[in-house]
């Protein structure tokens, strides 16, 4: 069974977590043992960052946020906390599937007066990282990426879906037409393509492809 923790620290709350994982870390040397990071436990994988894409953002504009660990893993739940939901969003959690050893999350950002400065912390298997994303004051409204769908085919149980767009830090996301019910992510291969086969009981019929960075684009799986 799995628990995690969900929610967001306030920056204060933030501030202090970190003042205390210092003093945690600086104990051992005062009592005259080894100071400096923990080692991670053995045999998981190490998560080495969180950050995001991009890293300063117009107020109304979103973003892509990316966790890496340090090696492949066999799939891992990593816990995000956010110093001010009020002007960014972010999930509660993400994960990175088994195989991969990174894994994107959408982050979205409300309009502001003034340059705000957010911390957000990722956690997983006892390791935490730090990143900041910058709201600015927007110039003009955000300018949606553009999608195309390359391939979307059902045939005998197997659905394949490739799929393009002018953002390669996008999230592609692939939704039922009929019910707009989310299926699945397209996996990122760089350079602004994205590709999916997976099994799929039924033809879907239509399917459509959503970016974070606000495009779409809608195609019959029919063949």
């Amino acid at each position: 069974m799995r628990f995690s923790v969900r929610g967001y620290l306030s920056s204060a709350l933030l501030g202090a977590l970190l003042v205390a994982q210092s003093l945690a870390l600086l104990v051992p040397t005062i009592a005259g043992g080894k100071g400096g990071v923990p080692p991670p436990n053995p045999g998981l994988p190490v998560l080495s960052s969180v950050s995001f894409t991009p890293a300063i953002v117009p107020g109304g504009s979103p973003a892509t946020g990316t966790v890496k660990f340090g090696s492949v893993t066999d799939g891992a739940v990593v816990t995000l906390f956010n110093s001010n939901p009020a002007v960014v969003t972010v999930p509660t959690e993400t994960v990175v599937n088994g195989g991969q050893s990174s894994g994107a999350f959408p982050v979205t950002t409300r309009f502001v007066t003034t340059t705000t400065v957010v911390t957000i912390m990722a956690t997983a298997f006892g390791v935490n990282r730090m990143a900041t994303i910058t709201v600015t004051p927007a110039t003009a409204p955000p300018v949606n990426d553009t999608v195309t769908i390359q391939q979307a085919l059902w045939q005998a149980g197997i659905l394949k879906i490739s799929a393009t767009s002018n953002n390669p830090n996008a999230i592609l996301s692939v939704y039922l037409t009929a019910s707009n019910s989310f299926m699945f992510n397209l996996t990122n291969l760089g350079g602004g393509r994205f590709q999916m086969q997976r099994p799929w009981l039924d033809n879907p019929l239509s399917i459509t492809v959503r970016s974070n960075f606000g495009g779409a684009a809608t195609h019959s799986t029919v063949k």
